[in-house]
């Protein structure tokens, strides 16, 4: 059975989807959360409009298909010393 999501995916012009703007990968960071492997807790400081940030009390989730990819970036972009990565 095909994914639902990415075949809506496709009937969307390029830099947008369904529930919005395409984020930008290159700059988006994300905070992995421990043994959940279906999002990460979205670190943009402001992630309005984007189509995979969920609001959830007082945070975001990432629903990217590749969160987990830019949770690993975003441990790297760290700068040394400090607790959060940046933006």
């Amino acid at each position: 059975m095909s994914d639902p999501k990415t075949q809506n995916e496709a009937s969307v012009p390029s830099g947008q989807t369904a529930g919005g703007a395409l984020p930008d990968l290159e700059n988006c960071r994300a905070r992995a959360m421990g043994q959940i492997q279906d999002f990460a807790e979205c670190l943009m400081a402001e992630p309005y409009g984007c189509a995979y940030a969920c609001c959830f009390g007082y945070s975001y989730l990432c629903w990217h298909p590749r969160h987990q990819e830019i949770a690993e970036r975003s441990l790297r972009a760290k700068p040394s010393g400090s607790g959060e990565p940046t933006t």
